[in-house]
C-alpha cells in the first residue's frame, strides 16, 4: 500500500481585503483635479448641462458614469472586433 504525498502549495496563502485603505470620494477627487490639471483642461465639475438632471454619485465622477454608460451599452458591444473598440472580459 503507497501512501500519497500531501499536495504541494505553489504560492503562499494570500491576504485578501485586510487593508483598510478607503476609496476616495468624488469632491475629493474633483478638489485634486483643481490641483492637477493645466488651467484650459475641462474638469468634471460643472461639464456641461445634461438632458436628465442625475445627482452625483458618492464615488464616480459624472465622466466615469458616461464612460461605463457607453462601454456597457449594445451598440458599443456590436462594434467589437469590427473596428478599433477593444472590450475587456
Amino acid at each position: 500500500m503507497s501512501s500519497v504525498p500531501p499536495p504541494a502549495l505553489a504560492h503562499a496563502p494570500l491576504a485578501v481585503g485586510t487593508a483598510s485603505r478607503d476609496l476616495p470620494e468624488r469632491a475629493e477627487r474633483e478638489d485634486r483635479e483643481h490641483l492637477h490639471l493645466a488651467p484650459g483642461a475641462t474638469r468634471s465639475t460643472g461639464a456641461g448641462n445634461r438632458a436628465i438632471v442625475e445627482s452625483p454619485d458618492r464615488f464616480r465622477t459624472c465622466f466615469e458614469r458616461d464612460l461605463d454608460r457607453i462601454q456597457h451599452s449594445k451598440a458599443f458591444r456590436r462594434l467589437a472586433g469590427k473596428c478599433q473598440v477593444f472590450v475587456a472580459p
